[in-house]
């Protein structure tokens, strides 16, 4: 079990990598709408908006962030689904709560885990100069002491929990394990 548990979590945090890259400009723009007032309200013209201030290399703004959290999220919610639906297995023979309750698990576990990475992402993408890893949680310390890192979790636990009962549902029986 130990051995599929450090599966898990290598193989889900690996693939929080490519999400990184596909996902950092969408966040960087929304942030960037978020935070500035005269922004405009399309993301593409945002984003154009970003490029010509910053180049394209604006788009990726607070990446290591992003890319930690994603790393973290997914290796946390993949190690989690897996364990969990291990234990959950042994406990009853309903299908569907073999594979809600552990999703629903596994996303409340991501979402705890990955927090005050987000936290630092959301600063990193409003800086007007880059930042280290380092020096944004320095900030968050020195702005908000340690519970800083927790800012913003409670309204994030609200949508995980049920969103991830529904994914891995979904996948199980996309994946045709219900027969």
């Amino acid at each position: 079990m130990l051995f599929r548990s450090m599966q898990s979590l290598l193989s889900g945090g690996l693939s929080g990598l490519p999400e990184a890259g596909i996902a950092n400009p969408a966040e960087r723009i929304k942030i960037f709408q978020q935070t500035h007032p005269n922004a405009p309200s399309s993301s593409i013209k945002a984003g154009k908006m970003i490029m010509q201030s910053e180049g394209v290399m604006g788009l990726y703004k607070g990446y290591a962030p992003l890319a930690f959290r994603c790393v973290i999220g997914n290796g946390t919610f993949f190690t989690t689904l897996d364990m969990a639906k291990q234990v959950v297995a042994t406990k009853t023979d309903n299908w569907t709560v073999q594979n809600t309750v552990p999703g629903f698990f596994a996303g409340i576990a991501t979402m705890a885990a990955n927090n005050p990475l987000d936290v630092m992402n959301s600063l990193a993408k409003q800086s007007s100069k880059p930042k280290t890893m380092r020096q944004l949680a320095s900030q968050v310390i020195q702005e908000h002491g340690v519970k800083g890192f927790w800012k913003g979790l409670e309204p994030r636990l609200w949508r995980p929990g049920p969103g991830g009962a529904i994914m891995a549902t979904a996948f199980s029986w996309f994946m045709g394990e219900k027969s």
